[in-house]
C-alpha cells in the first residue's frame, strides 16, 4: 500500500492517521480505518481519478441527436482537485484542531474522493452516478457495511445538484436524524464538503497551455479565466471568514466572453461568482453551527499591467450579513403554507351562519 500521495499529508488525514483503530467514534473496532483510507486513497487516484475529465469531455463531445460537438473542456476534476477540496475542508474543520470525530474525519474524506467521480459517465446529474463507482469497488477496498457505504455516496451527492428541478436544497433532504451519542453528524459533513468544494475553484484547476493555446471551448474560456486569476482560497477560522485573491490584467478586463449565448466581462464573473461563493456560505452555515462558524466572504481584486509587474487599482468589498433584514419582506415567502391564510380569510371561513329566524 502506497502511501505517497499528497492526501496522507492533509490535516484531516493525520488527524485519522493518528487517532487509536479503538476510538468509540468508530462503528466497527475490527477495522483500521486509516488503511481502509489508504487503500481507497491509492485505489481511486490510480483508476479513477485521472480518467475523470476524459469521461466527462467525451459524453459532452456527443449531443442527444448524436451529432458530434466541439468539447468544452471542463476545470479540473482530477487527483489535484480532490487534494484541494480536502485542504479546504481541513482548513473550514480547524485542520488539527479538527472539531470532528476521527470517523466523521473518514467520513468526510472518502466522500471528497467520491464527489465527482460520477462525471467519468458525463457530467449531467454527476453527482447521482456515484452509485455506480461505488458499487463496482471490492468490498476489500470500502468494506462491507452498506449504511456506511449509503451515508459516503449521500455527504458526496449533497455537494451540488438539485433536490428537484430548480431545488439546490440537497442538504436537508438528507434522511439522517439528528446525531445520537458518538453518531456522525451527517448533514454537517455535506456541509463542510460542498463549502470546501466551492473553495476549490481557484487557479489550480485549470491548464494555462490549454488556455493560452485556444485549446478551450469558447463557452467554457470564462470558467478557465475565471480560475486561473484566483488564488487559492483563504479560510481563517480565527477571523471567521473565507478570503478570495484575484490578480487581472487591465488588458483581460476589456475582454468579453461567451457565457450562456451572452458576452460577459470578467469582472462581471467574478462579481456573480464570488457573490454564489457568499450564498453557498449563507446556505451550509446552517448546518455547518456550531462545529463551523463562518461569517464574512472578503474578496480583493488587483488591477495590473499586461505583464502582472504592477498594480494599478485594487478593488475590495466584503460580503456579509448587515443591517436588519428587508427580505423576505412577508411570512409566506419563507412559509408558504400560510399564503392566503388572512384574517379575512378566516372570518369568512369561521363567521357563524346569519342568523335568519326568530327569536325561540
Amino acid at each position: 500500500m502506497s502511501t505517497n500521495s499528497p492526501n496522507m499529508s492533509i490535516p484531516l488525514a493525520m488527524f485519522l492517521a493518528k487517532s487509536p483503530a479503538t476510538h468509540g467514534s468508530f462503528p466497527e473496532q475490527g477495522v483500521n480505518y486509516w488503511e481502509r483510507f489508504c487503500r481507497i486513497d491509492e485505489h481511486l487516484n490510480r483508476n479513477v481519478h485521472p480518467f475523470v475529465n476524459q469521461g466527462a469531455t467525451a459524453a459532452l463531445q456527443v449531443q442527444e441527436d448524436g451529432e458530434q460537438a466541439e468539447s468544452r473542456w471542463l476545470t479540473d476534476h482530477g487527483p489535484d482537485h480532490i487534494t484541494t477540496v480536502m485542504r479546504q475542508a481541513s482548513a473550514l474543520s480547524g485542520d488539527a484542531a479538527c472539531c470532528l470525530s476521527p470517523y466523521e474525519c473518514y467520513l468526510l474524506l472518502i466522500a471528497a474522493h467520491f464527489h465527482d467521480v460520477g462525471n467519468i459517465f458525463g457530467r449531467e446529474e454527476h453527482e447521482r452516478k456515484i452509485t455506480k463507482v461505488m458499487g463496482e469497488m471490492d468490498s476489500s477496498l470500502i468494506g462491507e457495511d452498506t449504511l456506511e457505504k449509503r451515508v459516503i455516496r449521500d455527504i458526496a451527492m449533497a455537494h451540488g445538484g438539485y433536490y428537484k428541478k430548480g431545488d439546490k436544497d440537497t442538504i436537508s433532504r438528507l434522511r439522517y436524524e439528528g446525531p445520537q451519542h458518538d453518531q456522525p453528524r451527517i448533514k454537517m459533513l455535506a456541509a463542510v464538503l460542498r463549502l470546501a468544494d466551492e473553495l476549490a475553484d481557484d487557479r489550480t484547476r485549470t491548464n494555462r497551455f490549454l488556455l493560452d493555446n485556444g485549446l478551450v471551448n469558447p463557452e467554457s474560456i470564462v470558467f478557465h479565466t475565471y480560475a486561473s486569476r484566483l488564488h487559492p482560497i483563504k479560510v481563517n477560522r480565527n477571523e471567521h471568514s473565507i478570503n478570495m485573491y484575484f490578480d487581472v490584467s487591465s488588458d483581460l478586463l476589456l475582454k468579453t466572453f461567451r457565457k450562456d449565448g451572452q458576452d460577459v466581462y470578467l469582472i462581471d464573473e467574478i462579481f456573480a461568482r464570488t457573490l454564489k461563493t457568499y450564498k453557498e456560505k449563507l446556505y451550509c452555515s446552517r448546518f455547518l453551527r456550531p462545529a463551523v462558524h463562518v461569517d464574512t466572504v472578503h474578496v480583493h481584486i488587483d488591477i495590473c499591467d499586461s505583464k502582472y509587474m504592477e498594480v494599478r487599482e485594487k478593488i475590495s468589498y466584503s460580503m456579509n450579513e448587515r443591517g436588519y433584514p428587508d427580505h423576505p419582506r412577508t411570512l409566506a415567502d419563507i412559509c408558504p403554507e400560510v399564503r392566503g391564510i388572512t384574517g379575512e380569510s378566516l372570518r369568512e371561513k369561521y363567521a357563524a351562519p346569519a342568523n335568519t329566524g326568530g327569536a325561540s
